[in-house]
């Protein structure tokens, strides 16, 4: 018979004479709601590519008690639910990096931005236990942000995570510490674990937790849901790294207990780089204990810093490049650029327009587009027109008597332009519009393409088009 910790959830074996009996006293009785999908869970394991061993496949099933919701449930053994579950990871995660992720024991302290990252690393198999450590009780006011229902209200924020972890996989060891992380408990928290993701509110227990992290060469990481802030601290690195990358100086947790919530906000400043904070996020940490009593937190930022965390164990696990330091993702930030990039769009007007649209701008036919009446003169005109990232105009032209050169301009790149891409796709546009016009006079001859890019070299400046005048003419389909 299995157990998981607190008797949170019953894997039940029907092989085994005492797990037996209990499968068939639950599902004798009337109040215990029984779930099988077997035959398609079976059938979905059997269908995979490249399809599972024979030991995979031919493991015993098991029967999942669930007290809380009185249900139990028919799954996989655990190595044919943990393939068949994580199969839509690969190649994103290969089969290797996820046995390596799976042997990870993550302590995550702080249920509220914790429960997001908790879920994530679930969901994505990034370890292969879990420990959560949280003293508080869910309220109505952490149904903000916390993926929980009414139903867990009054519960331990650490224990309602671990349910839905185990209702997500309840072959992943979830050891919960409702009591939460205190001086005296961190030995228990802590040992034994590969990276320490720290979410919770106390000031000194971040200074606490991370001084015994140091000495114990563990990693410590921590997503905060403003900018999408992300700190690093390799301690398993770099043992004599300072905590919170010195920004507090040489204080001590202990000297940090005791502070009340608008006490914390300088040190709080110090740690976010207050110069650094959104223009609300800053706001707000000037009314804690005024019009707010703490400090306000969004789902989506939330949900966005657990993606974040995820990422980075996955560094970690793997042993990809992963150093100290902090880093922004700040979603309002890119979607700041996105509005910057439609009102240059916007500002191009016609240079926006479909194909037909172009080669009536080149032929002179739209009231807003007049080109020279030279044909040559016409193509180059038209060729310039071209749509580009943030309207640079990415290329160099050489017009002469018989045909137009294009070339890359590598000081007319722009940020965004990564590797230059941006700038080629540009510059195939400003060849599409050469050709339009000069079809639409006549003049359209064959295109030859040169330069490393066009052999698939890695320097994209060197690409080059020339369009060569002929007799050619542009036709409707």
């Amino acid at each position: 018979m299995t157990v998981l910790v607190d008797a949170r959830v019953w894997v039940l074996d029907a092989g085994d004479p005492a797990d037996r009996e209990r499968i068939g006293t639950l599902r004798a009785d009337p109040a215990v709601e029984v779930l099988d999908t077997l035959a398609q869970q079976r059938a979905g394991l059997a269908a995979l590519t490249p399809a599972p061993g024979a030991g995979v496949l031919a493991e015993p099933p098991r029967w999942i008690h669930y007290p809380w919701h009185r249900t139990l449930v028919a799954l996989l053994g655990p190595r044919g639910y943990r393939r068949l579950r994580l199969d839509r990871n690969r190649h994103k995660i290969t089969s290797g990096e996820q046995e390596r992720l799976g042997a990870l024991t993550i302590a995550v302290v702080g249920s509220s931005a914790g429960y997001a990252v908790a879920q994530q690393l679930a969901l994505e198999g990034l370890c292969g236990g879990l420990r959560l450590a949280d003293f508080d009780r869910l309220e109505v006011s952490n149904l903000n942000r916390v993926a929980a229902g009414v139903l867990d209200l009054g519960l331990n924020k650490a224990e309602v995570a671990a349910r839905r972890i185990a209702e997500l996989d309840p072959y992943l060891p979830v050891r919960v510490h409702p009591e939460g992380a205190t001086p005296a408990g961190l030995g228990a928290l802590l040992d034994g674990v590969d990276i320490l993701v720290e979410e919770c509110d106390a000031l000194e227990m971040k200074v606490l937790l991370r001084e015994h992290a140091r000495r114990s060469r563990i990693p410590v990481l921590m997503a905060t849901s403003d900018r999408g802030l992300l700190d690093v601290e390799r301690f398993d690195l770099e043992p004599q790294r300072p905590v919170l990358h010195g920004m507090l100086g040489a204080v001590d947790g202990t000297r940090l207990s005791g502070l009340s919530a608008a006490d914390t906000v300088p040190y709080v400043l110090q740690i976010l780089d207050a110069a650094r904070l959104s223009t609300r996020g800053a706001a707000s940490l000037l009314e804690v204990g005024h019009s707010i009593a703490t400090w306000p937190q969004l789902a989506g930022d939330v949900a966005a810093g657990g993606a974040a965390v995820a990422a980075a164990v996955r560094r970690i696990g793997t042993g990809r490049p992963l150093p100290s330091g902090r880093v922004r993702i700040d979603l309002d930030d890119a979607l700041d650029g996105l509005a910057l990039d439609g009102a240059a769009l916007d500002g191009l007007g016609a240079d926006c327009a479909g194909p037909a649209s172009v080669a009536e701008a080149a032929s002179g036919t739209r009231d807003d587009a007049v080109p020279p009446a030279d044909a040559a003169d016409a193509v180059a005109f038209a060729a310039a027109r071209a749509p580009s990232g943030g309207n640079a105009q990415p290329w160099l032209m050489d017009l002469r008597a018989d045909g137009l050169t294009l070339r890359l301009d590598p000081a007319a790149s722009v940020t965004m332009d990564l590797h230059q891409r941006g700038s080629a796709v540009a510059l195939g546009a400003a060849l599409l519009n050469a050709r339009a016009a000069a079809a639409a006079h006549g003049i359209l001859g064959p295109v030859t393409i040169d330069g490393e890019a066009a052999t698939g070299q890695e320097d994209p400046s060197a690409l080059r088009v020339h369009l060569r005048f002929g007799g050619g003419r542009w036709r409707r389909q």
